[in-house]
């Protein structure tokens, strides 16, 4: 007899582990969490270790051992995590109720195929407090939640044990992701050639060396790293910048009438005082492949470029496109690429697309080395989607095919990070998406996420309006940076950056005194424009 459950054996198994063991579990994180909020998210965690772990002998037995062992994990980890908002309050039905409306209602995720139910004991030597237990009354939005995320994290790991293979190379994980199969393994049949004799990006450089030019920083906590001076005419596009140690990268999307879209990007080494022309730097390019259309043509007309960034990592440069579908269903797939800089090869390593009752919103971060992927799903209008584990890989090799590496999961069961960045130890973001994010001082609620699953609380920026980042000094410290207009000048900005603070204490923001027309963030780097007498200067400096 096979050990492992397959994932329909599972979803026939949620609603008989929660009639089993939702009132103990209740009654066990009730005694533990003075809080009620804590309490609830004890409850979820404990039902998805408790999906996920469960193996067929287990599944026939149903012991009281069992759901005690995944309390205990729960328990000794650092989850559960706290949310935004006061605990659910809702009505309250006994378990086997609900049970027998969710079963009346069916399973939402299920596809209308069954690998069979397992047959075995109900539970007769379970609590002999039965009558006790059948009195336990749950809140109906805690039940329904579990539900999902249940459902939701046996779909997923199915989906990521069908198609992982030997070092986690995946197109994507639905058909409906299927793109041309010369294109998605090299970027396009016109780049098949260069991929077998790679035109490699020349070593030389038409910068030329000026004189130091340092800039007055005026409070920020930030070390010089370079600066360019900009000849007339000259833009940089600094939403589309990667800054590594020594290089900087400068992203250009190209659409042509005729042909795929291009990201170019083109390499500077850092330097003081060099004139800079964006183009003339050492150039990289990928050709992005759109996803074909859902009713499975080869027509790719209705898919546009949302978004997209580029990010340098170690040897790789990564690049993250978001492509919405212009038709009625407005679906979004996100795909992500890597180019092995000392090779020139890239691909796609990975695409993102809606699957049906397990995601259908994804956010991806990349820096230190890592790439984070979390899909979320939102299953009612206005309500706060649920989010997935967040799963962090890394890159490794020289062959894009084959360099994508799967490194471990985090649960995030508070939801669905909103951009979030890669930091030394886990992850940073701008609060949780469809949940309030202002503090009673009017401040952004912002969060960090350990890789071990701690969740802590900060008070950010002040909520005005304006742009934020966050970035992560070479220390470990954490930052918030604003821009703002410039009283002087409508079309400058003044540059604002504070730490994130875990009370409430105001911290005066530190400025750096000197208007600027332009700014980006990459990593623990800022970039900026600013004018010098007839002319404009591009900066870039370290945060601390």
């Amino acid at each position: 007899m096979r050990k492992n459950l397959s994932g329909g054996e599972r979803r026939n198994l949620v609603d008989k582990l929660l009639e089993r063991y939702a009132a103990d579990v209740w009654k066990a994180v009730l005694r533990r969490h003075d809080d009620a909020l804590e309490a609830e998210e004890a409850f979820l965690q404990v039902f998805v270790v408790a999906i996920l772990k469960l193996t067929r002998p287990e599944a026939v037995i149903l012991s009281d051992g069992f759901i005690q062992s995944c309390i205990e994990q729960v328990e000794s980890s650092s989850i559960p995590h706290r949310l935004l908002e006061g605990p659910i309050e809702d009505e309250v039905v006994p378990i086997e109720e609900f049970v027998r409306k969710t079963a009346s209602d069916g399973d939402p995720s299920a596809d209308g195929t069954s690998d069979g139910a397992i047959e075995g004991d109900d539970g007769a030597g379970g609590d002999p407090e039965s009558d006790e237990a059948e009195q336990v009354q749950i809140p109906v939005s805690l039940l329904s939640r579990t539900v999902q995320v249940m459902r939701a994290n046996i779909a997923m790991q199915e989906a990521m044990r069908h198609h992982r293979g030997p070092t986690w190379a995946r197109v994507g994980v639905v058909a409906l992701a299927i793109v041309g199969v010369g294109a998605a393994i090299y970027g396009g049949s016109s780049e098949l050639a260069s991929y077998m004799h790679p035109k490699l990006p020349q070593s030389s450089s038409k910068q030329s060396q000026g004189p130091n030019l340092p800039r007055d920083v005026g409070d920020l906590p930030v070390t010089q790293a370079a600066i360019y001076q900009l000849p007339k005419g000259e833009n940089v596009d600094l939403d589309h910048v990667a800054i590594d140690e020594g290089d900087v990268y400068f992203g250009v999307l190209q659409e042509p009438a005729n042909s795929w879209p291009r990201i170019s990007v083109y390499h500077h080494s850092f330097a003081m005082g060099s004139s800079l022309r964006v183009e003339d730097g050492n150039a990289y390019s990928f050709e992005l492949v759109p996803p074909t259309a859902r009713t499975g043509s080869t027509d790719d007309a209705s898919w546009s470029i949302a978004q997209w960034s580029i990010s340098a990592m170690r040897q790789w440069l990564v690049t993250v496109v978001t492509w919405t579908d212009q038709g009625p269903g407005q679906d979004q797939i996100v795909q992500i690429y890597a180019m092995n800089r000392s090779n020139g090869k890239y691909s796609i390593v990975d695409t993102i697309a809606p699957e049906k009752g397990v995601s259908n919103r994804a956010v991806v971060a990349v820096g230190d080395g890592e790439i984070a992927v979390q899909r979320g799903l939102s299953t009612v209008a206005g309500e706060a989607p649920l989010g997935l584990p967040i799963q962090l890989y890394s890159l490794s090799g020289t062959d894009p095919l084959r360099a994508l590496t799967y490194e471990k999961s985090i649960p995030a069961s508070f939801g669905l990070m909103q951009s979030p960045i890669v930091i030394s130890n886990g992850l940073m973001f701008q609060g949780i998406a469809g949940k309030d994010t202002t503090s009673d001082n009017n401040t952004a609620v912002w969060y960090s996420l350990s890789q071990d699953g701690s969740l802590n609380r900060y008070y950010g920026p002040p909520v005005d309006g304006q742009a934020h980042w966050a970035v992560e000094g070479v220390s470990g410290s954490l930052w918030w940076v604003e821009t703002t207009p410039d009283s002087s000048d409508n079309e400058e900005m003044q540059l604002l950056m504070a730490p994130l603070a875990t009370t409430k204490a105001s911290v005066a923001a530190d400025n750096l005194n000197t208007p600027i027309d332009a700014f980006g963030v990459s990593g623990s780097y800022l970039a900026w424009v600013e004018r010098v007498g007839g002319g404009s200067d591009l900066v870039i400096a370290r945060v601390q």
